[in-house]
């Protein structure tokens, strides 16, 4: 529903933004004569709430922002820690007089009056007033982040219609394969840069991962006991310094659940008084820290489910009591935490969701037939423009609620669940809290280890479990698919443990040799010369140089239900690097592009195995410890003329380059090349001849 084209909402909203204005600007100007009592304090700055909720409800954003300045300043008013003052009471009542203002000229205009009130009442909190009718903004505080002035500028920006740039470009991992997650869901200021903020908690997360290496590395090899503890000791202390640097380092990037909250009290009421309904409103846990990003992927999705839940997920007083019900309904949105992960839930006490109803909606869209299971039916529901009220209604209908929760777990990798009957409907969102610190279960899969979120697991199983083929699930049948075809290696192993993993589109159990544990992991995004494939999502630091390829948990589920493909040609790569992770994550990511690798840490066992087992094609770095790239070339075209060769580097300067392609590269990439799946497109089409040939 868009509430701005609302002629009754926006009614409303202009008539309670006027009486709420004009009593919050007699209060404050009261304080010239007396003190304000803390009854009357606190109304005003419910006064203020309530013109921010309201304002963010009918899209209003430059003004909530305004009106939400004006609430934290008077929350440290009724809190005692900001004194009444005359000059701060005009200074509020100056704001609450051009609210009506900013009403009347719409959410996307600007009111140059009221960007000066508003730098004015910054400027006096800071200490710095620039007295009247200087329009510019106000300095932020240097070492309060969580005052009322913290957000000045990024409000004034707002207001005048600027969005606030970053600068700065990413500093690169193994050689710009990979890269820190910095990327923010909305265009939300943060106080400090946001690219600098996330390498800092990418950094403080690995630097933790190698203490745990290191200090295993030292248990090993350190023979007297007491040497031991004292190496011990001091590296336990290290640990937990970078443990507290990363958590400060996370803190700075989590906002408060209520960020997105703050707002649903007034949506509720707009919602049941258009649609003369009583509701009982109740939203538990908004006070937990998550990821910025993450909050703001939920912020639409949250309203959607909302405003869907008390529209047509509750009853009218009148059929509620037929149906024996009190004739308030409930609504409840609650947030928890469990491993760093986030849970979302909205549920209703209604009459639930009228099942006979979306079979026939989807009939009518030719999506399924009579007697679908509930479970099939239940993805539909997912599907934008999928909605069983036709036509669609002015606050809901259009099946646009359920399709943005959906969305939002897949961009997170999270999962969406429903449970309905006769008592209500309960919708769960499932996403992780973070989204550069995360937990994945690492599991194996034919010799070669693949991270899954935590998010997206369900539970973890015995394959014993699984009898012809066929295994039970909660008391229906779950569809199975080795993780080893998934990711393009033929399973030669019989699986030992089962992964069932959740999304959106439903269940699969996922066939694994073993699942060597949990870790909490610093993710990072690939780097576009690696990307391309539906089934990688990213890359995840395990500590020294070990890396693993995190599988996409909605590809899995959509790949369960597609039958494995027969045997296909599949060339032989060998990837030369002397770095660990590059090896590691080269290696998975041309697996699941449909190659067979090897890998060889330096020139010299990369021309053993070349005479040991003859490859397709070779990817080869440029630098190298001992023998570099190009000598390496120089040695192998000696005797294989033809083998398609690729360097991979990204240090290698022009000259460099012209020396690599005289001595018979195929192809020089980048590793900051920003060409998607640029790798394996390149090594298709050198071999693409050699493919032909074997008619494989």
């Amino acid at each position: 529903m868009d509430f701005t084209d609302n002629p009754e909402l926006q009614a409303i909203f202009r008539e309670e933004v006027g009486e709420r204005s004009a009593e919050l600007a007699t209060a404050m100007r009261s304080i010239a004569v007396r003190l304000l009592p803390p009854d009357e304090a606190a109304t005003a700055r419910r006064n203020a709430h309530t013109i921010k909720g309201n304002a963010y409800v009918m899209g209003f954003q430059a003004m909530g922002d305004v009106a939400k300045l004006v609430e934290d300043v008077l929350k440290e008013v009724v809190a005692e820690s900001r004194p009444q003052t005359p000059e701060l009471g005009e200074l509020i009542a100056s704001i609450a007089d051009l609210f009506p203002d900013a009403v009347a000229a719409g959410p996307a205009s600007d009111v140059p009056a009221l960007v000066q009130a508003m730098n004015r009442l910054a400027a006096h909190i800071d200490g710095s007033d620039p007295g009247p009718g200087d329009g510019e903004p106000a300095p932020a505080h240097e070492a309060d982040n969580e005052g009322p002035g913290a957000d000045v500028v990024q409000i004034s920006d707002r207001l005048a219609d600027r969005e606030a740039s970053q600068s700065g470009a990413h500093r690169s991992d193994l050689g710009g394969l990979v890269s820190s997650i910095v990327t923010s869901f909305s265009s939300h200021a943060t106080r400090v840069p946001t690219t600098a903020l996330y390498q800092m908690i990418n950094r403080a997360v690995e630097v933790r991962l190698d203490m745990e290496v290191v200090l295993g590395a030292l248990q090993a090899v350190v023979a007297r006991p007491d040497d031991r503890q004292v190496w011990e000791d001091a590296l336990l202390k290290l640990e937990a310094s970078v443990l507290r640097l990363q958590t400060d380092a996370l803190d700075l990037a989590t906002i408060p659940i209520s960020e997105i909250t703050g707002t649903l009290d007034q949506l509720v009421r707009y919602v049941a008084r258009r649609t003369g309904k009583n509701v009982k409103f109740e939203v538990v846990g908004e006070d937990i820290r998550v990821d910025r990003q993450v909050v703001d992927a939920l912020r639409d999705p949250l309203r959607h489910l909302v405003v869907n839940a008390l529209d047509h997920g509750t009853e009218s007083p009148h059929d509620r009591a037929i149906a024996g019900k009190p004739p308030t309904a409930t609504l409840k949105v609650q947030f928890s935490t469990e491993n760093h992960v986030l849970h979302m839930v909205i549920s209703d006490d209604g009459p639930g969701i009228d099942w006979d109803r979306v079979q026939v909606t989807a009939d009518g869209f030719g999506i399924t037939g009579a007697g679908a299971a509930t479970e099939d039916l239940t993805r539909l529901l997912f599907l934008p423009e999928f909605s069983t009220v036709d036509p669609p209604q002015e606050i809901s209908g259009d099946g646009a609620g359920l399709a943005s929760a959906y969305e939002a777990a897949r961009v997170l990798n999270g999962d969406i669940r429903i449970a309905s009957d006769e008592h209500g409907t309960v919708v769960s969102l499932v996403v992780p809290r973070s989204l550069i610190l995360q937990d994945l279960w690492i599991v194996e899969a034919e010799g070669q280890e693949w991270g899954i979120p935590e998010a997206s697991v369900i539970t973890a199983l015995p394959a014993t479990d699984v009898h012809n083929g066929v295994m039970s699930f909660r008391g229906a049948p779950l569809a199975l698919r080795s993780l080893a075809s998934i990711v393009g290696t033929t399973p030669t192993t019989q699986p030992d443990q089962v992964l069932v993993v959740g999304s959106p589109e439903g269940q699969v159990g996922l066939l694994v040799s073993a699942i060597i544990g949990r870790r909490q992991v610093a993710v990072k995004s690939l780097g576009p010369i690696l990307h391309g494939s539906p089934h990688v999502a990213a890359a995840a630091h395990l500590g020294g140089e070990e890396v693993v390829v995190v599988i996409d948990p909605r590809q899995i589920v959509v790949d369960a239900k597609v039958p494995d493909e027969p045997d296909v040609y599949r060339p032989k790569v060998l990837i030369v690097d002397d770095s660990l992770g590059v090896r590691q994550l080269i290696s998975a990511t041309l697996g699941v592009h449909g190659f067979d690798t090897t890998v060889a840490p330096n020139a010299e066992e990369a021309l053993k195995m070349l005479v040991d087992s003859p490859v397709d094609a070779l990817v080869v770095d440029f630098q190298m410890p001992g023998q570099d790239g190009i000598e390496l070339i120089r040695q192998v075209r000696s005797v294989r003329r033809a083998l398609p060769i690729v360097m991979v580097s990204g240090v290698a300067a022009a000259g460099d380059q012209r020396r690599a392609f005289a001595e018979g590269v195929d192809a020089y990439l980048d590793k900051a090349d920003f060409r998607q799946g640029a790798l394996a497109t390149t090594l298709w089409s050198l071999l693409g001849q050699a493919v032909a040939e074997a008619g494989r």
